[in-house]
């Protein structure tokens, strides 16, 4: 038992020993849906940023800035991709669309952010050198002793373990056994890794292996950090893409407009004042404006500024989610999800914040020995944050214009859509409602009320299994 006791500090001993070592004026917005069938191994299926890029060539633009040939305005094109994170099988797959357009936008206004205005740094090094005799000499020297002490505790760690499991036998204490193997496994893959670290294959005793002599190194780094910040009002998605090709995940591509126009538009929003937004030609109203085949709803994603029946331009907001089960109370939440993700993208056109922040590190070694040999090692990391952020804000005017519930055309998914708007005139209207409803009138004292209510007779029931189809009354179209 003593022996154990000293064991177990050894071994934890041993686990510490590797410390030892060293935005446009155009009014039309086109939908695009698109499923790309893989022909052969050697085609390949265009992606979203070729549909995109196809696209824009078809209409003359380019990302970045562009000019309307008819106005001679400005605006601005960027673009982004979204992975589809959820597999066509899976129950997520509508809602996981949702969520691929939304990182979509979410790479285009990246775009925007960074054109504006980032702060960019980075640095490049390069070391050669070729270390003397005496020096590799004492290098192969101190990793054999290292590499030996290493092969030494991987044993003890083994004898420990053996021990354990024999006193544990001795005894009727498995747990202790279990606890034995499993420090002697991490113990194990530790000293293996600090064993390769040295240049020593850990399944071969250190005495017969030799260090390989170095003549040459190179070693070459790489840094670059970037950041920008900014705030972007009035981008709308012009364009949106699906891709699914015949095996792995698909993605959304999309198509992002700024101009001074759509600013205007989200800065009435943002504000609350009605005279700022623009007017334009008189169009349809609407609801008669959005797309009537389903088909054509299906990709239709994000916000997008249009004029009404009275010319004011207005904002309008596509969702989608997906209905978990057929039930009526799981489409009924399907439809209130999708409603909430659409009012949060009219959030987000009135004004957000965006944070990017990026960052590369890469470097490739590499190293001649005296048996000419040679050995390169790159290695490279990427990270990058992208951040959106639209504080609270209290806006008057928003509706539901349209829902609508169809079948995706690939895999069968029911998908819920919602569309929702928003206009000056309603914001108007709804805040001059809602001041006149907070003033309560003064009760009238000593006047009856008297009410009576309509009962539907035991003969006028129907059988269990029958459907049911009725509307309520409805009073005077001219009594509001």
């Amino acid at each position: 038992m003593q022996r154990l006791l000293i064991g177990i500090s050894l071994l934890s001993f041993i686990s510490i020993f590797p410390l030892l070592s060293s935005e446009a004026g155009i009014d039309v917005q086109e939908i695009e849906y698109e499923v790309i069938n893989e022909t052969g191994l050697d085609d390949v299926s265009p992606d979203a940023y070729a549909k995109i890029e196809d696209f824009l060539s078809t209409k003359g633009w380019s990302q970045g800035v562009n000019k309307n040939t008819k106005t001679g305005k400005t605006f601005f094109i960027s673009t982004g991709t979204g992975l589809i994170s959820s597999d066509r099988d899976s129950k997520n797959f509508i809602s996981s669309r949702q969520n691929a357009f939304d990182k979509a936008m979410l790479e285009a206004k990246k775009e925007l952010t960074t054109f504006l205005e980032q702060e960019i740094g980075s640095t490049l090094s390069n070391e050669r050198s070729s270390p003397s005799e005496t020096r590799e000499k004492e290098r192969i020297e101190r990793l054999t002793r290292e590499g030996m002490a290493l092969q030494a505790a991987k044993a003890q760690a083994e004898s420990l373990s053996a021990d354990a499991e024999n006193y544990s036998e001795s005894k009727g204490v498995l747990s202790l056994a279990t606890a034995g193997i499993q420090a002697e496994r991490l113990l194990n893959a530790e000293i293996d890794r600090e064993l390769k670290n040295r240049g020593f294959d850990p399944d071969q005793p250190v005495e017969e292996q030799l260090i390989k002599k170095i003549l040459e190194s190179e070693k070459f780094k790489r840094a670059i950090t970037a950041a920008a910040k900014a705030r972007l009002v009035g981008v709308q998605a012009y364009r949106t893409f699906e891709i699914i090709p015949s095996s792995g995940r698909g993605e959304i591509g999309v198509i992002a407009i700024y101009s001074s126009r759509l600013e205007a538009v989200a800065n009435s929003l943002f504000s609350g004042d009605s005279r700022i937004v623009p007017v334009g030609t008189p169009k349809e109203s609407l609801k008669n404006q959005i797309p009537k085949n389903k088909t054509a709803l299906i990709t239709t994603f994000g916000t997008q500024v249009k004029r009404d029946e009275t010319g004011q331009f207005a904002i309008v907001a596509y969702a989608q989610q997906g209905s978990r089960t057929k039930s009526k109370l799981s489409e009924k939440s399907a439809y209130k999800r999708a409603a909430l993700v659409a009012k949060s993208q009219i959030r987000f056109f009135a004004g957000e914040i965006m944070a990017v922040r990026e960052s590369l590190e890469q470097s490739e070694n590499i190293t001649e020995y005296a048996d000419e040999s040679s050995q390169t090692d790159f290695d490279e990391s990427y990270s990058e944050h992208v951040n959106a952020v639209a504080k609270n804000l209290n806006i008057s005017g928003i509706k539901t214009l349209f829902r609508w519930k169809t079948s995706h055309p690939l895999t069968g998914h029911v998908i819920i859509g919602v569309v929702v708007s928003w206009s000056a005139s309603e914001m108007d209207f709804a805040r001059e409602t809602k001041k006149r409803l907070a003033k309560e009138p003064k009760r009238t004292k000593n006047i009856k009320n008297s009410s009576s209510a309509d009962t539907l007779n035991d003969n006028e029931s129907r059988g269990a299994g029958e459907a049911y189809d009725a509307s309520g009354s409805s009073p005077d179209d001219d009594d509001f």
